[in-house]
């Protein structure tokens, strides 16, 4: 949401004018507008339950890994350490992707309800983007998408750091017993 200014809809928003729909076409508008500012939350919402969900698998895989080394005497060099974190990884990645699309389709919406909001007696989106210094002023507006898009890269690293101790321990192993073997 850099840009707040709302991409040239116009054109593609309004579809007839008043004197051709009739009496009821700024009461029409009016609730037309209510609905699809109702889907913004709804999208808020979707995307508050995704990071809810991929918050928890990765909780679990960081789990899972920890208990079977902790109560299983699995060392770091087992298949677990060696397989899972990859799949953490791909799980992190794909979280973070969800997380775009969802700000994309906000971005959308919100561009949508400033175009339409030109054709409205009043705009109160567009006067809080720029009471809240249209994005440009971090003291007074950070959006949430760029803070929680940092969540999975924090759990990326970790999956990351258990694959290459996991790795790296299978490579010492190997060593070891390739040096041991020798006559």
């Amino acid at each position: 949401m850099k840009d707040r200014e709302p991409v040239d809809l116009q054109g593609k928003l309004v579809g007839l004018d008043s004197e051709s729909y009739g009496p009821e076409h700024r009461k029409h508008t009016l609730d037309l507008y209510t609905a699809y500012a109702q889907t913004v939350e709804w999208v808020s919402d979707r995307r508050q339950r995704a990071n809810s969900f991929f918050l928890s698998i990765n909780t679990a895989v960081i789990a899972l890994i920890g208990y079977a080394q902790s109560v299983g005497g699995v060392d770091m060099a087992s298949p677990i350490n060696l397989l899972v974190p990859p799949a953490g990884m791909i799980i992190c990645y794909t979280w973070y992707r969800v997380l775009r699309s969802y700000g994309g389709l906000n971005k959308g919406k919100f561009d949508v309800i400033l175009a339409l909001e030109e054709i409205l007696p009043v705009r109160l989106f567009k006067a809080e983007w720029v009471a809240l210094g249209e994005g440009r002023e971090p003291r007074r507006y950070k959006p949430l998408g760029k803070l929680e898009a940092v969540i999975p890269w924090v759990f990326f690293a970790i999956h990351l750091a258990v694959a290459s101790l996991a790795v790296y321990n299978w490579l010492a192993i190997g060593m070891c017993e390739r040096i041991a073997v020798r006559p």
